[in-house]
């Protein structure tokens, strides 16, 4: 290849890590109190907290490596396997230790798995580790175009990994895990019921461990607004600024149970070597086609499915087309959305999660249990799993977290091209 060309194919990358880490700045350091230990000083002991903000900047430190490889206009490629080098070493992937972004992401995933910032972490994790798989790749590919290849597949999983701060489900990435659960609360910071006006400030507003509002002092031509969070809106009360992040969506549906608004302290983390699945087993009573390399259960009925395909016509079509192919938001259905969540090793709980947090979109948390339940077998049998004579469920079950979320082996889609099957 001609100097120019990679140059050119350099300055698209450049691009492109450069979109990433615009995007990565949703939760900048200041808003979550991150600071820095001063020279000698003894590094506090890890939080849930800091190791998310630690993974973070491994991320983004990652990215800049990336990026650095726009400035060579040498015709070698070894250059630029050097900076996949150094973003490896970023990421925690050249060591066997407990390292870089990888290595903070793993303590997370030994702390309890039911809280709500698990899924996006497993995702991060499982994304992180997939880009440094492709860029080792990369150190080693024969010739600049199958490096461009590896290196942007690399971009694209990061992308995912960083997520976005308004995001308040699975797909939010690590930013909106910090932006909207209690991975965002500093150390020591105050923290009050996400479910009560806050009458004082700075607090953090928590219930369920979900980050509902950060609480700030209202001064007048004094106030800076913490962008980090994602905020969604801006109310103010008792002289106390209540900047609502985009969790703040579920609030009705979060407190109208009743249940505890407190943060919950961390319980012991698992023994060292433990690995949390997204699809591991909760019960050793589950049916055979639970397990990987099976045909799935048949987890809804056929008049389920058809019920919900009606009230995904009236409510999600607009953003996620007539076939689940995509149009201002992304798949989620067929080929490409069961290959990513194949990627990520989601279970059937995890696209539950997601469907029932966070969507609708302009109405979060606003359909019955039913209603969510014939939603989700539609979305099943759009994605070929077979139907049976039980019912979707209403709550989570062990089955669901069970079953892999990817596309059924034994089962040629009606639509070749999308990977899905006519539903009605």
């Amino acid at each position: 290849m001609s100097e120019q060309g990679y140059v050119t194919t350099g300055l698209r990358i450049v691009f492109r890590a450069a979109r990433l880490v615009l995007a990565g700045l949703c939760v900048g350091y200041l808003g979550l109190g991150y600071l820095a230990p001063p020279a000698g000083a003894a590094p506090p002991p890890p939080s849930p907290h800091s190791e998310a903000v630690a993974a973070l900047a491994d991320l983004r430190a990652a990215i800049v490596e990336i990026t650095k490889a726009s400035h060579i206009t040498a015709t070698d490629p070894a250059p630029y396997q050097e900076a996949a080098k150094r973003a490896i070493t970023e990421l925690g992937g050249a060591t066997e230790k407990e390292s870089g972004a990888i290595g903070h992401l793993d303590w997370l995933l030994h702390r309890p798995k039911d809280r709500p910032w698990t899924p996006a972490v497993q995702g991060a994790w499982a994304n992180v580790t997939i880009a440094v798989g492709e860029l080792q790749r990369a150190m080693i590919a024969h010739g600049f175009s199958a490096y461009d290849t590896d290196i942007t597949m690399a971009l694209d999983d990061l992308e995912v990994a960083l997520g976005r701060a308004t995001g308040a489900d699975v797909l939010g990435g690590l930013t909106g895990a910090i932006a909207t659960t209690e991975l965002g609360v500093p150390d020591g910071a105050t923290v009050v019921s996400g479910c009560q006006t806050p009458r004082h400030a700075p607090a953090y507003g928590v219930t369920d461990g979900h980050l509902l509002f950060v609480a700030m002092p209202n001064h007048p031509g004094d106030v800076t607004l913490p962008g980090d969070y994602g905020i969604s809106s801006i109310t103010v009360a008792h002289d106390v600024l209540v900047a609502h992040t985009a969790a703040a969506a579920m609030a009705a549906h979060l407190c109208g149970r009743g249940k505890r608004a407190a943060l919950q302290p961390p319980a012991a983390a698992a023994a060292p070597g433990t690995r949390v699945a997204a699809t591991a087993a909760a019960s050793a009573d589950l049916p055979k086609g639970a397990a990987a390399g099976h045909a799935p259960p048949k987890l809804y009925t056929e008049a389920q499915a058809e019920a919900g395909k009606l009230l995904f016509q009236r409510l999600c079509t607009t953003c996620h087309g007539d076939h689940l192919e995509g149009k201002s938001a992304p798949p989620n259905g067929g080929r490409i959305f069961l290959s990513k969540a194949a990627k990520l090793g989601w279970s059937v709980s995890d696209m539950r999660l997601l469907v029932v947090s966070s969507m609708p979109l302009n109405n979060p948390a606003s359909l019955s249990p039913k209603q969510y339940a014939k939603v989700l077998a539609f979305l099943l049998a759009t994605d070929c799993y077979p139907a049976g004579k039980v019912p979707f469920p209403t709550e989570d079950t062990a089955l669901l977290k069970a079953t892999p979320l990817r596309a059924v082996a034994s089962v040629r889609p009606d639509n070749p091209k999308l990977g899905t099957c006519h539903v009605g």
